[in-house]
C-alpha cells in the first residue's frame, strides 16, 4: 500500500532529517516552499514518532502518530494497528522519544505483537488502542502487576481481542500473582476458546497467593463450553462494571470477592468466605465445590433463575452459610423453579425485596439445614418483602423456621405452607372510633410464634381516618396451643372521645419484642 509523506520545509528544506528507509521507497516527490510531499511504496515507523510529518494512506487518511496515544507518556507500552500491520512501541529517552518493540502482519501477527508489549510493560501498564485483534489460536499469558487498558468495551471505539482459530483460552495469567487490573476492553471467545478470561490459579487450585485482580468495563462473551470469566483463587478481587455474556466460575474459601454495576448472562459458580454483589444482574447463584459460600450479601440486584436447573440460589455440593438479600427483584418464572435450594446452614434473610414468578408454581425454598426443629432460629426470614404472581409458592416441608415480618408483607394471590410458620410483625385495620368503649380484635398468628417465652409486643397506631377522638391501645389474651406455642393475642382499642365523624377507623401496627 502507498503512502503519502507531509513533510514541513523552508524554502524547500525539510525541518525533519529524510530517513535512509524513506529514501529507498520513493515512488514520486514534489518539493514546495513550506513543505515536502513524498509518496512511497511503504509505511515508515520512524516517521510516526514525530507529529511535524503527516502521513496518509492511499484513500487520503491520516496515520495517526504514536505520539497520540502516548505523548506524555501514560503507559509503559502501547499497541495499535492500522491496516497492513499491528505495532507495538515504548517510550525511550532518545531523539525520537520512542522505539518500536515490534511489528507484525496485521491480523496474522497480532498475538506475538501484544504479547511483546506485554513482555515489556511487565509491572506497568499496557495500553491498546482501538481495533480488532485476531490472536489466531495463540494464548495471551500476563504477569503479576501489569495493568492492561483499552480504549473501550462496546461500539465502534472498543478494543476487541478475539480469536479465529481454536485455543483452550484467550487470556491466562501466570501461577499465584497478585495486582493485575485490565479494564475497558472487549474479549471475544469467538465459539473457538474454551475459556475467555481464565485468571484462575491452575491447575485445579482453589487457593494460592493470587489476590487484588480488578476486571473494570469488561466485556467477555463465546467462550465454547467453558467460562466467560474464571477468577478460581483470586482473593480479595473485584469485578466492576463488566458485561459477562456466559459463566463464571470464582471459589476462593479462603477469601473475598465483590461484584458491582455487572451484567452476568449465566451462572455465577462460587464459595468464598465473603462474596458482596450490589447493583448487578446475575442468572443464578451456585455455591460449588467441597468449601462453603460463608457470606454471601446481595443488595440492590436482579437475580434470575439459572437457565439449567432453574434455581435462583442455590447450595449445590456444600454449604451456604448466610445469605442475606436486600432490595432485590428475585425472579423464579421456570415451572417448577426454586427460589433458594440445597443446604443453607444458617439463614436466608430477604428484606425490601420482590419475589416474582408470574403464573408459575414454585418453590420458595428447598432447604436442609443443620439444626433441629426445636431450636428458635430464622432459617427462613423475609421482611418487608413482597410476592407477586398468581401461581402458588410452596416451601419444602423441611424448612426449619419461616418467619414473616413487616406489615408491608404481601402473599399475593398464591399461598405459602411451611412446618413451622412465624408471624413477627403485622398491621390491623378497621378499629372503629366513632363512639366509645374497648373495640378488640383478635390476631391468629398463621401457625406459631416462637414457644418456650412470652412475647411482649409494641403496638402503633396509625391511618386515623379522624383525628378528633382520643384515646389508646394495649394488647392481652396471649393464647398457646398445648406445646407452649404462641397463636394468637388480642388487640384493644380504647376510645375515651369518639370521633364525630361517622365510621372513622384507625389502624393498629404491631411488632414482637422478645423479652
Amino acid at each position: 500500500m502507498p503512502y503519502e509523506y507531509e513533510i514541513p520545509a523552508i524554502n524547500g528544506k525539510p525541518l525533519v532529517e529524510i530517513p535512509k528507509e524513506l529514501k529507498d521507497k520513493v515512488i514520486d516527490y514534489i518539493v514546495l516552499r513550506d513543505k515536502i510531499i513524498i509518496k512511497a511504496s511503504d509505511l515508515v515507523d520512524q516517521l510516526l514518532y514525530d507529529t511535524r510529518v503527516k502521513v496518509r494512506d492511499e484513500l487520503g487518511r491520516l496515520v495517526k502518530s504514536i505520539t497520540e496515544y502516548s505523548y506524555p507518556s501514560t503507559a509503559s507500552a502501547i499497541v495499535c494497528k492500522d491496516e497492513d500491520y499491528v505495532y507495538a512501541w515504548k517510550p525511550a529517552n532518545n531523539f525520537k522519544g520512542y522505539i518500536l518493540i515490534d511489528k507484525g502482519e496485521a491480523g496474522v501477527e497480532d498475538a506475538e505483537v501484544i504479547q511483546a508489549g506485554i513482555n515489556e510493560a511487565r509491572a506497568g501498564k499496557l495500553f491498546i488502542a482501538k481495533g480488532s485483534y485476531d490472536l489466531k489460536g495463540t494464548e495471551l499469558q500476563i504477569p503479576a502487576g501489569i495493568t492492561i487498558e483499552g480504549e473501550g468495551f462496546q461500539g465502534s471505539s472498543a478494543t476487541h481481542i478475539y480469536t479465529s482459530e481454536t485455543q483452550t483460552n484467550l487470556i491466562k495469567k501466570a501461577q499465584d500473582v497478585a495486582r493485575i487490573i485490565i479494564r475497558d476492553i472487549y474479549f471475544d471467545g469467538n465459539n473457538k476458546a474454551t475459556n475467555v478470561l481464565n485468571l484462575s490459579n491452575e491447575p485445579g487450585a482453589i487457593s494460592g497467593t493470587s489476590f487484588q485482580i480488578r476486571l473494570q468495563n469488561v466485556h467477555c462473551r463465546n467462550a465454547n463450553g467453558g467460562y466467560a470469566v474464571d477468577l478460581t483463587g483470586c482473593e480479595d478481587s473485584q469485578m466492576l462494571g463488566c458485561l459477562i455474556a456466559g459463566k463464571v466460575r470464582w471459589e476462593i474459601p479462603g477469601g473475598a470477592g465483590w461484584i458491582t454495576d455487572t451484567y452476568i448472562s449465566e451462572e455465577l459458580e462460587a464459595n468464598a468466605q465473603m462474596l458482596k454483589i450490589s447493583g448487578s444482574t446475575i442468572h443464578g447463584i451456585k455455591q460449588i465445590g467441597n468449601h462453603a459460600l460463608q457470606y454471601l450479601k446481595i443488595d440492590g440486584c436482579y437475580l434470575y433463575q439459572s437457565s439449567t436447573d432453574g434455581i435462583v440460589i442455590h447450595a449445590k455440593d456444600h454449604r451456604i452459610v448466610s445469605c442475606t438479600l436486600d432490595e432485590c427483584y428475585i425472579i423464579c418464572n421456570a415451572e417448577n423453579g426454586k427460589f433458594f435450594s440445597g443446604e443453607i446452614s444458617r439463614h436466608i434473610t430477604v428484606q425490601g425485596s420482590i419475589l416474582w414468578h408470574g403464573d408459575y408454581n414454585v418453590m420458595l425454598a428447598d432447604i436442609t439445614s443443620q439444626f433441629s426443629s426445636s431450636n428458635v432460629y430464622a432459617i427462613l426470614r423475609l421482611e418487608d418483602t413482597f410476592r407477586y404472581g398468581s401461581g402458588t409458592i410452596t416451601p419444602y416441608p423441611d424448612v426449619v423456621d419461616f418467619i414473616l415480618t413487616g406489615k408491608n408483607f404481601s402473599l399475593g394471590a398464591g399461598s405459602i405452607t411451611a412446618t413451622n410458620k412465624y408471624l413477627y410483625s403485622g398491621e390491623v385495620t378497621g378499629f372503629a372510633v366513632d363512639s366509645t368503649g374497648v373495640k378488640t380484635k383478635t390476631v391468629t398468628l398463621p401457625a406459631k410464634l416462637p414457644g418456650g417465652f412470652t412475647p411482649q409486643f409494641q403496638l402503633t397506631l396509625r391511618n386515623a381516618t379522624a383525628t378528633d377522638w382520643d384515646g389508646f391501645v394495649y394488647y392481652d389474651n396471649i393464647a398457646k396451643d398445648a406445646n407452649g406455642n404462641v397463636v394468637s393475642f388480642d388487640i384493644n382499642v380504647v376510645v375515651t372521645t369518639a370521633s364525630a365523624t361517622s365510621g372513622a377507623t384507625v389502624d393498629v401496627v404491631w411488632q414482637m419484642i422478645e423479652p
